[in-house]
Parts: C-alpha cells; sequence; structure tokens
C-alpha cells in the first residue's frame, strides 16, 4: 500500500485522508492506494487544487503544538530542579548556588576572552590567510594546506561564536556596559541551546558562486588527503 505523507522534523509524519481532504497522524485513518503511480496522481492533484497549503498549514500548527509540549515539558523539569534543590542538604544547596553563581559573575569576562579569540580568527588569521592566497605563488599542494588552513581558522571561528551565542541568550549588556540577566533570560536559553547543535546551512548572497560551489557544501567532510584527491580527480 502507498499513502501520501507529509513530513516534519519534530512533528513527524502525517498521513493524507481524502474523504475529509485532511491528514491525519493515525496510519489507520488514511487513504491507501495499490501503486506508486496513483499516489503520485494524488499528489499531484494536491498540488493543484492547494491542497498542499493545507498541509503547509498543518504543519505550522503541529509545530506549534509541539512548541507548546516543549514549554510544558520545560516549566516541568524546572519546577522538579527546584523541589530538588529544595529538599537537598545545605551542602548540596550552596554548592549548585555557588556553581551558578561564579558563572553569572565569570559570564562578562567569559565574553571578553571570547570576543577575543574571535577577532584573532577573523583578523590576523583570516587576513594572513588571504592576502596569501592573493599575492602567493604555490603550487597544487601548497594550496591545498592553505584551503585546509583557512577551513580550519573558520571552524575554530564557529566553534567561539556558538558559544558566544549561547552566552549572549542568558545576558543582556545595556549601553553602560554593564551585564545583566534574569530567570526569563535563562529560560530562554534553556530553550534555544538546542538550537546550536542543529546542522548548519549557508544560503550564497552571491549567485555566480552559489552556482559554482553549492553542491560542494551538501558533501561529507573529507576525512583523508586521499579521498580529497579521489574526489578532486572526479571534476
Amino acid at each position: 500500500m502507498t499513502y501520501v505523507i507529509v513530513k516534519n522534523e519534530g512533528t513527524g509524519a502525517r498521513y493524507y485522508r481524502r474523504k475529509d481532504n485532511n491528514f491525519t497522524k493515525d496510519l489507520m485513518l488514511a487513504s491507501k492506494w495499490d501503486t506508486l503511480n496513483r499516489a503520485e496522481e494524488i499528489l499531484a492533484e494536491l498540488n493543484k487544487t492547494g491542497a498542499q497549503e493545507l498541509a503547509i498549514e498543518e504543519t505550522a500548527k503541529l509545530k506549534q503544538q509541539v512548541k507548546q509540549e516543549q514549554v510544558v515539558k520545560k516549566d516541568t523539569e524546572l519546577r522538579e530542579y527546584a523541589h530538588q534543590l529544595l529538599a537537598a542538604k545545605d551542602q548540596a544547596f550552596y554548592a549548585e548556588l555557588e556553581r551558578v553563581s561564579r558563572f553569572l559573575a565569570a559570564s562578562p569576562y567569559l565574553l571578553d576572552e571570547i570576543t577575543a579569540k574571535i577577532s584573532q580568527e577573523d583578523g590576523t588569521v583570516l587576513q594572513d590567510l588571504l592576502h596569501t592566497i592573493e599575492l602567493g605563488d604555490y603550487r597544487a599542494h601548497e594550496g591545498l594546506a592553505l584551503l585546509k588552513d583557512l577551513r580550519a581558522s573558520r571552524k575554530k571561528r564557529r566553534y567561539y561564536k556558538d558559544r558566544q551565542q549561547a552566552v549572549n541568550y542568558l545576558l543582556t549588556k545595556a549601553n553602560t556596559g554593564q551585564v545583566t540577566t534574569t530567570s526569563d533570560k535563562a529560560q530562554v536559553a534553556l530553550t534555544k541551546l538546542g538550537d546550536l547543535q542543529a546542522e548548519r546551512n549557508y544560503n550564497y548572497r552571491n549567485s555566480g558562486l552559489q552556482a559554482k560551489y553549492a553542491k560542494l557544501l551538501g558533501k561529507q567532510t573529507v576525512q583523508s588527503w586521499v579521498q580529497l584527491f579521489t574526489r578532486l580527480r572526479k571534476y
């Protein structure tokens, strides 16, 4: 049997039910077709009739529902954490309080350290590599070494940028330079930290470069020089 399915990360699959032009999580209630060709015809009908918009709307509703469920779950977890803290012995309670307080007190210095690391990669290292690429006279293996160093530098920059973003979720910096935080900011940080673990995508700003190089972003990471040379021979 073949089904018409709408899939979305986090919300799972929804199956098309033709009798009411809707989608359901219950596979047993979904419409079924004997052949793939027939299911493709139904999908084509959905595209023509605008039912695809219904699928998008349904997906949006599911996303909102999942978001609300996640908020409730997070609130429950935090209440349980607070309950455990209250029930803890003095040593455990004050040790946890000191750990959190030390992080918050150190956070402005942490941001300074991170900013300096990012500046190093965006300034000195990047400019050295770009000017070497621009002005240098190098052979193929030296060019590959330059590319490797450039990539390593950008990955290091991303490492620090992610940490900068994670800390910024928690903090508010006033015009005076003073850094503060609140319980609300901590809630935001807990909600958004998972976003930093998501796979990154890049949208090209230059159409020419996009046409030339976008396909490279879909490739798997090169693990060895042998793989790299094997890949280069394909082009």
